[in-house]
């Protein structure tokens, strides 16, 4: 073992608890398994009354989804317009 000024270790034997030089970035195998989801709510501001939905991408296609579901929970008729 390598000693430096006042008996100390050098910087090129100093190992982490994980067998490695410091410096080193350690090996490990790691499988990420996130499965995604993104929530989105509404809320009637007079009855705070709220509806959550959650999909598992943002896009055009699940947001005509859930706006389809969000109508139908709400009853609003597929006749009736906005603005």
């Amino acid at each position: 073992m390598q000693r430096g000024l006042g008996g100390f270790p050098t910087r090129y034997c100093i190992k982490t608890r994980y067998g490695r030089a410091l410096g080193e970035r350690p090996i490990a195998i790691v499988q990420h398994r996130y499965q995604w989801l993104y929530v989105y709510g509404f809320v009637q501001p007079k009855t705070g009354k709220t509806l959550w939905y959650l999909i598992p991408r943002v896009n055009t296609e699940w947001l005509n989804l859930v706006y389809k579901s969000f109508a139908k929970d709400v009853g609003i008729s597929p006749k009736k317009k906005c603005c």
